[in-house]
């Protein structure tokens, strides 16, 4: 990353993007654990389907950032990286621009979901959950 700020200033963001995606991937993980946790897992506070959706979109947005952020670790110029493709183990898929489409695309629909199965489960009493 020797003279272009842009490939620096990616890099960066992708690292950072890369700890919400394990942050939140953790938190909608315990959020579908707890659902199991009553006789009715998928009737309370919590909307199933919608979680396992934002679940695996927020797998996505990580796949797409570990290839961003492992392709911008050996590259030089911002045009080897946007122009070229990228992919993993060595194997060329999509263009670095592309990758970058796709992180951003499932981190903002797995936010989308994730709220969305929040909104739309029941509200429950918390006295009647059991541990």
């Amino acid at each position: 990353m020797a003279d272009d700020k842009r490939l620096e200033r990616l890099y960066d963001y992708t690292k950072w993007h890369i700890g919400i995606y394990l942050a939140l991937g953790s938190g909608i993980v315990a959020g579908i654990g707890f659902m199991f946790r009553d006789t009715k897992p998928w009737q309370h506070l919590l909307h199933g389907p919608f979680l396992l959706l934002a679940f695996f979109t927020m797998v996505g947005a990580g796949i797409a950032g570990g290839v961003i952020g492992s392709s911008l670790a050996c590259t030089e110029k911002w045009e080897d990286f946007w122009d070229k493709d990228q992919g993993f183990w060595g194997i060329p898929i999509l263009t670095g621009k592309t990758w970058t489409h796709i992180e951003h695309a499932c981190f903002w629909l797995s936010l989308c979901l994730a709220t969305i199965g929040i909104l739309k489960g029941e509200i429950a009493d918390i006295t009647k959950f059991t541990p």
